[in-house]
């Protein structure tokens, strides 16, 4: 998970992937974590006395008063402090957590593409429309792939089915 580290003014500062040695140890019973994020001064438990500073996750976004404003903000920080794409994310209706953000595939990323516990690698990323809709993949052998951005989800599909995941993959879902 993404662990972003932001200022007074919602800009991102840091960002690891791994829970910060400072948040860690913290929760339950053991008092206020002097550098978690919240925005719930009634929270006790858990708020920061500095309330919206601190250590964050995706997680986090749902206690925002606007969480779409809130996740289109940190996207676009992410961008800014990472020199990587960012996207707001909306999972839709029904969903607890429906915003949060993700990292676009950049041209040259290994991509593969995954569905019920099978992956394949697919090839490199070619190319990435300017509106984040469309990612197509190639192979050694040229056979490319187009992948589908669903919405405004963190999912880009190909064939209705398949799942764009990054890196190199190739494994089998052993249950079959």
């Amino acid at each position: 998970m993404l662990y972003i580290k932001i200022n007074a003014a919602l800009e991102v500062v840091a960002v690891q992937e791994d829970m910060p040695e400072e948040v860690k140890g913290w929760g339950v019973g053991k008092g206020v974590c002097p550098y978690a994020f919240s925005f719930a001064p009634e929270d006790t438990e858990y708020n920061n006395p500095i309330l919206g500073e601190g250590w964050m996750n995706k997680n986090d976004i749902r206690n925002h008063p606007s969480p779409k404003m809130f996740a289109q903000q940190i996207a676009d920080s992410l961008t800014k402090f990472t020199g990587k794409q960012f996207l707001m994310t909306d999972r839709g209706d029904g969903y607890k957590d429906d915003f949060g953000f993700v990292e676009v595939p950049q041209v040259g990323d290994h991509v593969s593409k995954y569905f019920n516990g099978d992956s394949y690698y697919v090839g490199k990323v070619i190319s990435v429309s300017k509106t984040f809709k469309k990612i197509v993949a190639q192979d050694e052998q040229g056979n490319k792939v187009s992948f589908n951005r669903r919405r405004e989800s963190g999912a880009w599909v190909s064939n209705s089915m398949w799942s764009l995941i990054g890196g190199i993959h190739d494994e089998r879902n052993p249950h079959f």
